[in-house]
């Protein structure tokens, strides 16, 4: 059985339209067409997604030999399924960039947080030592309430 066969075999399998498919993918449902009728071949990227996809080895469809993936299931199934490398790396890439993602969002919180404190005493005039000025012996430093200073020498 050919790439295009399976492909179309796979889908109907697991009861998803052409429509359904592009959708996951992000490709025209057109372009998932021209896959099943062997017109194009998929690109790289959209085979990894489609082996996840229809929960079979990438190997599986590139192999015109290979069992049927329910036979292949059959037999992971009583001798127990090796984990997939892959598969751990990009669960361990997705897991790493949400971390990341909610990370910031608590970092960007915080910093609205204390800005916003800032702003509102700032307003009420509840700031502590905005009227401050230092004396020093040669000169003065007028501390300035707007962020900046005068130095007289």
């Amino acid at each position: 059985m050919g790439l295009a066969e399976k492909l179309t075999a796979l889908r109907k399998d697991k009861g998803l339209t052409q429509i359904e498919v592009a959708e996951e993918l992000n490709v025209s449902r057109q372009a998932v067409s021209k896959w099943e009728v062997g017109d194009t071949v998929p690109s790289t990227g959209n085979l990894k997604y489609l082996a996840r996809l229809y929960e079979v080895p990438l190997e599986y469809l590139f192999d015109e030999d290979a069992a049927s993936p329910a036979e292949e299931r059959t037999v992971e199934a009583l001798t127990g399924s090796p984990t997939d490398e892959g598969d751990k790396d990009y669960a361990g890439q997705v897991r790493f960039w949400k971390g990341l993602a909610v990370a910031a969002m608590i970092l960007c919180v915080i910093l609205s947080a204390i800005l916003l404190y800032i702003k509102v005493f700032e307003k009420s005039g509840n700031l502590p030592n905005t009227n401050q000025t230092t004396e020093i012996k040669e000169g003065s430093i007028e501390l300035n309430p707007g962020g900046g200073f005068d130095l007289e020498w």
